[in-house]
């Protein structure tokens, strides 16, 4: 009633409890009472691939309380799921340097895409109007601390999928899969080697906005959760038992990416300028960044050449998403970013993401 233009929302889950779907269709159920509204539900599922890296990164027997937890899921749809919902599930695999020195191989790499390729047919197979599965490619679990051995493993991962994908173009391996190699979208079209180059956040202060007690709001999805981890930690219990008032301490110790009405316009603003073709800081920032790394013999030196920095830097801005949450954590500025990553995609790796003939550059 609050929210009549509400009509699209969002969750991620590794399914890792028990009851989790008695709780997802609880809330489905309640969007049901609104017949006549559509809504679309976006469910992230957080899996990380087969048993053995999951589970290193998610804890022991989450893989098979996922499974389980994901066969109810499609099962419960056909007779639970309202019809006035468009349910969408796709996949958020977080790949670490850690485990890619394993998918060292065609069948390592094969295996690990097979475990995401059979989930998305089983969602398919349902044959709902409603429900869309979608294939993912896994994240490099940034902002990650990278070695220059990492990103020499990366390249290899990188040239191993892009063969893979060269199989699977041939000879048909998976159901939907065409491309499989993280940050290997193709530019199409000409690419202006100019830092006149627009950008991408992750969508704060606008698509993710939030609105917390107290009128403040969250320019962040986990606004709340980083409020309530700073109230923790700065609240105290005083002498006569009573813990600091919440409502003070949201007016005095607003976290980075929680504001006021009145400041909240400033942020909106200032995000804007990530978003158009004029802007320059951040990948200014990023060629100087790739320039000093080159130098210091930390990513391969063809980018000491300025033209190739900026070449780089295009392609890093045009093929990764900008968590400013992570960046100020990690760095303090908006602008300059975690130079983990570029340590796995510039000691070879690049080579195999921009194919020859993929980016036709045109200088300004």
């Amino acid at each position: 009633e609050h929210y009549p233009n509400l009509t699209h929302l969002f969750s991620s889950t590794n399914m890792a409890f028990p009851e989790w779907n008695d709780k997802f269709f609880m809330l489905m159920n309640t969007l049901g009472i609104y017949p006549h509204r559509q809504f679309t539900y976006s469910l992230q599922l957080s899996l990380d691939g087969p048993e053995f890296i999951n589970d290193k990164n998610r804890g022991v027997g989450v893989f098979k309380t996922f499974l389980g937890n994901y066969s109810e899921l499609l099962k419960r749809i056909g007779n639970s799921l309202p019809e006035n919902i468009v349910l969408e599930l796709c996949f958020k695999p977080t790949l670490s340097p850690e485990f890619i020195k394993g998918l060292s191989s065609k069948k390592a790499i094969t295996d690990y895409y097979l475990v995401y390729d059979e989930l998305i047919s089983n969602a398919k197979a349902l044959g709902f109007n409603n429900v869309i599965s979608y294939p993912a490619i896994p994240n490099m679990a940034c902002p990650t601390i990278a070695t220059v051995e990492d990103g020499i493993d990366f390249a290899n991962y990188c040239r191993i999928c892009r063969e893979v994908e060269d199989d699977n173009r041939q000879i048909r391996i998976f159901k939907n899969y065409d491309s499989i190699t993280p940050f290997g979208g193709r530019n199409q079209g000409e690419t202006r080697l100019s830092l006149n180059y627009s950008g991408y956040t992750c969508g704060t202060g606008f698509t993710h906005v939030g609105l917390l007690p107290f009128n403040l709001i969250s320019v962040c999805h986990n606004g709340f959760v980083d409020l309530i981890s700073d109230y923790k930690k700065k609240s105290t219990i005083s002498q006569d038992d009573r813990i600091i008032d919440v409502k003070l301490f949201m007016e005095n110790y607003p976290s980075r990416l929680t504001m006021t009405k009145e400041t909240y316009p400033d942020y909106e603003r200032q995000m804007g300028y990530f978003n158009v073709p004029q802007t320059t800081a951040r990948l200014a920032t990023i060629v100087v960044q790739l320039l000093t790394l080159a130098k210091a013999g930390l990513i391969n030196s063809r980018y000491l050449d300025e033209e190739q920095a900026l070449r780089a830097a295009i392609y890093y801005q045009s093929h990764t998403s900008f968590c400013v949450r992570d960046n100020i954590a990690t760095t303090g500025s908006l602008t300059m970013v975690h130079n983990g990553l570029f340590k796995l995609l510039f000691n070879g790796a690049h080579d195999f993401l921009e194919l020859e003939g993929d980016v036709q550059w045109i200088a300004e």
